[in-house]
């Protein structure tokens, strides 16, 4: 019957069963010379092992009031940024407490990223806006990016993050 690759086949009874002994074989002649053992090559040195992800403490400055909640999204691409927080990358609520909240993220892999945080005075989920479609509540992002005419730009919010790198971000909080 065939193997199934589970266990090693039996050695068939009329192929000589080799050892991998160095020692000479009762059969062998003793002044017959004997295989050398195989070279070992060394195993390298370990290496401590690299933390593959990075840290993003969020501090934010300004808020207003304790009311609502802080919704806060890490982009890794423009995609979505910043008219879409469904298409970051993680999303997270936060509790206001003392004006001051506890958020931060691991960025996995580590590089590019950009955190948009708004603060969802009335609880709706949304972004409230003015009548000429300008934020109505507290927002903020990394690197405080201009929004005089328009909303910021990812690369104008990017920061960059190392591997097992912890990094706080300040983001000041405009209303």
């Amino acid at each position: 019957m065939p193997s199934t690759g589970s266990a090693p086949a039996a050695a068939s009874a009329d192929k000589p069963h080799s050892s991998s002994s160095a020692q000479p074989s009762a059969a062998a002649p003793a002044n017959a010379v004997q295989p050398a053992a195989p070279a070992t090559t060394p195993a390298p040195a370990a290496q401590p092992a690299t933390p593959s992800v990075a840290h993003v403490i969020v501090e934010l400055k300004g808020l207003k009031s304790d009311s609502g909640k802080i919704q806060a999204a890490l982009f890794r691409t423009d995609n979505g940024f910043p008219e879409d927080p469904n298409k970051a990358a993680v999303r997270k609520l936060a509790k206001i407490s003392g004006k001051a909240v506890d958020l931060s993220f691991d960025v996995d892999p580590p590089g590019t990223f950009v955190v948009l945080v708004h603060h969802d005075e009335n609880g709706d989920s949304k972004m409230q806006r003015g009548v000429l479609g300008q934020p109505a509540e507290g927002w903020g992002a990394t690197r405080d990016p201009s929004a005089n005419f328009g909303p910021p730009s990812f690369d104008d919010a990017k920061m960059t993050i190392k591997a097992g790198e912890t990094k706080r971000v300040v983001i000041k909080m405009r209303y």
